[in-house]
């Protein structure tokens, strides 16, 4: 019996020394399960194939292939294939130089043996390098500085084939630079041959950021935009003078280098640079002295004097002019006008153009542009032009009269200067504005009303066009017939759905319109208005429809 028990002891003891021993794998690998790269070489390029192969585990039905980025197979980029042979044809692609780790196992009887020991391999990746700016955080309107960047490298397109590996270095560079970060308005410089550039920026009104961003680009394409780098340009320090501009006699027309400023003598043109400047005057019938070239001094007021000459006689007039009735701030409209020349010598003809708050001209008006015309003799009857006249984002808007000036270029004596022009009604827009011609037909009204109450009326509007347009409906008390700022609003509804050019909308009864608490009771008009319930409203083309009268009412305590 002791026998049988030393025996048991040393059977067990045995069993204990085979089951702590390590395999040389490591504890849990699969000593018949190696895997065996087909020699490879320590590493491969991105796109390039390689074979993965290991020893054949008997009974195997599959076997599991898992790679990952980290040798303990925990990352998010795992992958697991599955295959029934004892090898793997794999292409792998990241976009940067990258280890990865590799194992096996074998399905036997749809149960998974434990993993393999584990082989690492090294994919060079083609990876794309963004180029980084580097330059001054400031510098002064006008001043010279230098942007630099990094070299960028671009995706190779035929990474097994072609040299070097990893990546193909720009051919040149493109730059933008704008005055937001967005970019939406920008300036570009292309096919730059150096990672580095010289810029000269300006800024006179105020400090101002530009923003700056470059890519790489070759035969190939363009890779992606670097990061943004901001650059304060501080405001011109520059000192300026201003030029003190007189005749004899007042009145002439102020050129500073040639250009018209819109200004006659006398006047004073004021911040202009420390330079030379030619300052020349015109005016219409006296000949034009010759100019004058005054050195602008810093903070200081030149004068300068003009005494013009009387020269000929003439008498331009205006006698026709017509267009658009609606022009777009940015946008181009085209004239057509007719001045005569009542004489009694011929002139060359100067037109100017004009907008303006009522149509007589005054020299506040708003100026557009000049055309020159040839010569014009006495009693030849109407002169007939085309001309296209250009409405730039700096015109005022809303209602103006477009007019024009007819001037003798040699500037010959008029001696009817209020007759030398001519003009017409005019609507200036924002640009995005969309346009309608609401008109209220009639309202229906009762003859009574209480002030706290109600009333119910009917109502009629259409649209003229040319835009589609919601509608809002407005509900006025007035001493009269005619709609102003004045009258008192009962009720407004709306906006209603849109009305296309031509759709009449009619409410025949129905309409409830509330009578304030603040209403003044007495005998009045009742007005419906309408209007665009667009946001921005759309423009109306004839405010002078929009309106109606429903006759009178009596609103009651």
């Amino acid at each position: 019996m002791k026998k049988y028990i030393t025996l048991m002891v040393l059977f067990a003891a045995m069993l204990l020394l085979v089951s702590c021993e390590d395999s040389p794998f490591g504890p849990g690998i699969n000593p018949d399960l190696m895997i065996v790269l087909n020699d490879p070489g320590e590493a491969v390029q991105v796109g390039e194939a390689f074979d993965l192969s290991w020893s054949k585990v008997d009974r195997a039905q599959k076997y599991i292939v898992q790679s990952d980025i980290h040798p303990s197979f925990s990352s998010s980029k795992v992958e697991e294939r599955e295959v029934n042979e004892t090898y793997i044809h794999l292409t792998l692609n990241p976009n940067e130089n990258t280890t990865y780790y590799f194992r096996v196992s074998a399905k036997v009887k749809d149960k998974e043996r434990a993993w393999s020991n584990i082989v690492d391999l090294l994919v060079i990746g083609n990876p794309e390098t963004v180029p980084v700016i580097s330059g001054p955080s400031e510098t002064k309107s006008e001043v010279q500085f230098t942007l630099n960047w990094t070299e960028a490298l671009l995706p190779n397109p035929d990474q097994k084939n072609s040299e070097p590996k990893g990546g193909l270095p720009a051919s040149w560079y493109t730059l933008q630079y704008s005055c937001t970060n967005s970019f939406t308005e920008l300036t570009e410089k292309n096919r730059i041959p150096q990672t580095s550039i010289e810029m000269m920026l300006s800024s006179n009104r105020e400090d101002t950021y530009y923003f700056f961003r470059v890519r790489g680009e070759n035969q190939y394409g363009h890779g992606s935009w670097s990061g943004i780098f901001s650059l304060l340009i501080l405001k011109s320090e520059k000192k300026r003078g201003n030029i003190s501009v007189t005749s004899t006699p007042d009145g002439a027309d102020i050129f500073l280098n040639g250009n018209f400023t819109g200004k006659n003598t006398p006047n004073t043109l004021e911040n202009l640079p420390i330079r030379n400047q030619t300052i020349s005057v015109k005016k219409s019938g006296y000949k034009y002295p010759l100019p004058k070239v005054v050195k602008v001094v810093s903070g200081k007021t030149i004068d300068v004097n003009f005494v013009l000459e009387p020269f000929c006689i003439t008498n331009l007039m205006g006698v026709q002019l017509s267009g658009p009735t609606t022009a777009i701030k940015g946008e181009m409209i085209h004239l057509r006008f007719a001045y005569k020349n009542d004489g009694p010598n011929p002139t060359e003809v100067l037109v100017r153009w004009f907008l303006s708050d009522d149509f007589w001209y005054s020299p506040d008006d708003f100026f557009l542009q000049e055309n020159e015309y040839g010569i014009v003799l006495p009693g030849t009857g109407d002169m007939w032009h085309d001309v296209d006249v250009t409405i730039p984002m700096s015109a005022p808007t809303g209602n103006k009269y477009l007019l024009f000036i007819a001037r003798s270029k040699e500037g010959c004596i008029d001696p009817i200067p209020s007759d030398d022009q001519d003009e017409y009604k005019i609507q200036i827009f924002d640009p995005g504005v969309c346009f309608a011609d609401l008109q209220a037909n009639w309202i229906t009204i009762p003859t009574a009303g209480m002030v706290g109450g109600t009333i119910d009326v009917g109502i009629q509007y259409q649209n003229n066009g040319p835009g589609t347009t919601k509608v809002m409906t407005y509900y006025y008390l007035s001493s009269d017939q005619i709609y102003d700022s004045g009258d008192f609003l009962l009720d407004d509804y709306g906006p209603f759905a849109p009305v296309v050019p031509g759709d009449i909308i009619t409410h025949a009864s129905g309409v409830p319109v509330g009578i304030p608490s603040s209403t003044t009771p007495g005998e009045w008009y009742l007005l419906l208005v309408v209007g665009s319930g667009e946001t921005p409203e759309c423009a109306d083309l004839n405010e002078g429809n929009n309106f109606v009268s429903g006759g009178k009412i009596t609103i009651t305590p």
